[in-house]
């Protein structure tokens, strides 16, 4: 079970941290698109 939650946690992760790069991606094409 030790296992499966960090497994899940380290999956988590990684969820986390590729979201907050697209994130970061977007809000900068945005603010590309507004000050354009």
């Amino acid at each position: 079970v030790a296992d499966t939650w960090e497994t899940l946690d380290g999956w988590m992760d990684a969820v986390r941290l590729v979201y907050t790069i697209y994130a970061r991606g977007k809000s900068d094409i945005l603010a590309g698109v507004i000050t354009g």
